[in-house]
């Protein structure tokens, strides 16, 4: 006889999507079998490709489509998941408030129906150890409801994105009563990124309210000083479903997972909201019923949300009996929102950049210190990329592709300064131009403290001037300090116009004058033409007043200095790679070069390349051979 403990077989829907991913990482691993239903195999191998090798394990996809009779699986995989599946886990249903009819009952109501035929028939089988479904928390239905042969009137002039979840709600937990198996209903409010990192790809629930705000639509905000938005990080309803899982007697029971102990007034998290994204906050407050009034009015626009999702806005309190005793059974942290300025700074970068910011790029989004990183695990010390004014950690990924392979061995982490890409600025107020690059400077240190050995720090443009400064403030975090193209020198008299000036400036570009600008200044010479994708990136970065204002700040601290910044002669090592082309920065004096070869003058060791000031975008080759030379 065998000694090991039987496996756990469980069936997923919905691991594919903003929750449903973090379901997965929970729930695979060692001691259990994780059936996920997925519409292709395309879509199984992109989920799998988000996780490590070892969770992998164990995972196994069924081809199927949730809103499709006997879920769209083929009588083999139907009958297999029904004969072993100890466990159901419903995560499925799209997140989207603005669904028709037809398609909310499809995809929720049908679904839950063919889901509940499924648990009949897996009970009848063997018998099914638990049913977990995820449902809204503004749900009516009840475990009374439960014993109630129809469901209970639902309220004229609900959306149907609400209405139709709400009676899956009920066909759940009808059908759990009825057919005897335990039934946990999980009530999440509106779901955001991770408690870690604040990276949130589900931009129609809480991006409703951010996109509102950004775009200046909320002069007033809807509800009193007692109305508030109920939230929830991804990771936290993930690790909810895994102690419901781990369950060994489960019961039936519902669990409101909000954020009860630390939940903010409207007022304050809208204020919270403006803070991060640098923009005028809302003047006042106007009560919920008169918003709905105005909702159907002319003048419902003003306030930029639509008016399907006041109904997350709630004055309520839940009960929390259940989770906290689910809390302290299986030693779950109270639920706090974490880090909430950079779940903002997020989903503000999602909606500029649209598509193109969820790219598989092979990089994991993560967060050190205070910035959002891009990173890339890997063997040795990490290598630490600063990108410049009109780019992000996203602008490095080219160059970074095309590194040796010694290199991209190594942990290469790509990080959004404060300000830019997805990192909220690192202060409410700009700094006086003394003190602006302080910030900076705390910032990179802070990160780079967590890799726990010295990094190799690479920089462009004032990036580099950034990581020359690391180096100088805590040379014991630095092995060696790489400069493109660094912003040593004052910058040109054109970056020194008003700050109001500048804003609008910044504000109103246009693709046609901003190439004009980058090849008047030597960023993208003649010959070298800014690559499209770089051109759409700078735009989209443009389009928030959080980048114009941090950009403003940083032009005016670069025309404002008076010197060139010089190279400390002791500490780690620095190089330099400069091109010949650009006609907005120089290198200073003191800096002696060759440009036939690398020379070591002013503690730097320099080299030239005929290129502009953008090279390591327009020839992101060149920039990665000569930083995979000074690695290896």
């Amino acid at each position: 006889m065998s000694d090991m403990s039987p496996i756990t077989s469980i069936f997923l829907t919905g691991g594919t999507g903003f929750i449903g991913r973090r379901i997965v990482d929970a729930l695979a691993g060692p001691g259990r079998q994780l059936r996920v239903l997925v519409r292709t195999q395309a879509g199984y191998e992109a989920m799998i490709r988000r996780i490590s090798a070892a969770q992998a394990y164990g995972i196994e996809p069924v081809i199927g489509d949730l809103s499709a009779p006997r879920l769209g699986m083929s009588d083999r995989d139907y009958k297999r998941i029904s004969d072993t599946t100890d466990i159901i886990v419903h995560a499925g249903g799209p997140m989207n408030i603005m669904l028709g009819e037809r398609e909310a009952a499809r995809v929720f109501l049908q679904a839950a129906e063919e889901l509940l035929k499924l648990a009949q028939a897996t009970h009848q089988s063997h018998g099914l150890r638990h049913l977990i479904h995820l449902v809204g928390f503004k749900s009516p239905i009840n475990q009374l409801h439960a014993l109630e042969p129809q469901p209970p009137h639902q309220p004229p002039g609900q959306p149907p994105y609400e209405r139709t979840k709400f009676l899956a709600d009920w066909h759940l937990r009808r059908g759990a009563e009825l057919i005897g198996f335990p039934l946990s209903v999980v009530h999440p409010g509106v779901v955001i990124g991770d408690s870690d990192t604040g990276s949130t790809e589900q931009t129609a629930g809480l991006g409703l309210l951010v996109d509102a705000v950004r775009k200046g639509r909320m002069p007033l905000v809807p509800g009193g000083t007692k109305h508030w938005l109920p939230l929830v990080h991804a990771d936290q309803v993930a690790a909810a479903i895994h102690a419901l899982v781990q369950q060994e007697q489960p019961r039936s029971d519902t669990y409101y997972l909000l954020d009860s102990l630390s939940r903010r007034s409207m007022r304050s998290l809208v204020t919270d909201i403006a803070h991060t994204l640098r923009v005028p906050d809302a003047f006042g407050s106007v009560p919920l019923g008169l918003v709905r009034l105005l909702m159907h009015s002319p003048a419902g626009g003003m306030l930029g949300i639509p008016k399907e999702s006041l109904v997350f806005i709630v004055k309520d309190d839940y009960k929390a009996d259940s989770l906290y005793r689910l809390q302290q059974e299986h030693n779950l942290e109270p639920l706090s929102i974490r880090h909430f300025p950079h779940v903002v700074a997020d989903l503000e970068f999602r909606l500029n950049h649209g598509a193109r910011s969820d790219i598989d790029s092979g990089f994991t989004r993560r967060k050190r210190g205070p910035l959002a990183t891009l990173e890339r695990d890997g063997e040795g010390a990490p290598v630490v990329f600063l990108h410049g004014l009109l780019g992000s950690a996203d602008t490095w990924l080219p160059v970074a592709e095309l590194l040796p392979e010694a290199v991209r061995g190594r942990p290469l982490w790509l990080a959004d300064l404060p300000g830019f890409g997805r990192s909220p600025f690192h202060s409410g107020q700009p700094a006086a131009p003394a003190r602006f690059l302080e910030g900076y400077v705390d910032a990179v240190v802070a990160a780079i403290r967590t890799a726990r050995v010295p990094v190799a720090l690479v920089g462009h443009s004032f990036g580099a001037l950034i990581a020359l400064r690391v180096r100088d403030t805590a040379p014991e975090l630095v092995s060696s300090a790489l400069l493109l193209q660094p912003a040593l020198s004052p910058a040109p008299a054109s970056y020194r116009l008003p700050r109001r000036f500048m804003r609008l400036a910044l504000r109103t570009m246009t693709a046609s004058r901003l190439r004009r600008l980058l090849q008047a200044d030597g960023s993208f010479p003649p010959g070298e033409p800014a690559p499209e994708s770089f051109m759409a990136h700078a735009l989209a970065e443009l389009a928030s007043a959080r980048v114009r204002i941090t950009m403003t700040d940083a032009m005016s601290y670069l025309s404002s200095r008076k010197t060139t910044t010089d190279i400390e002669p002791v500490g780690p090592p620095v190089s330099i790679l400069w091109g010949s082309k650009d006609r907005a920065y120089r290198l200073p004096d003191y800096i002696t070069t060759s440009r036939d070869a690398a020379s070591c003058s002013g503690s730097a060791a320099v080299q030239y390349v005929d290129c502009g000031h953008y090279f390591p975008v327009s020839h992101p080759g060149t920039a990665a051979q000569w930083i995979g030379e000074r690695l290896r």
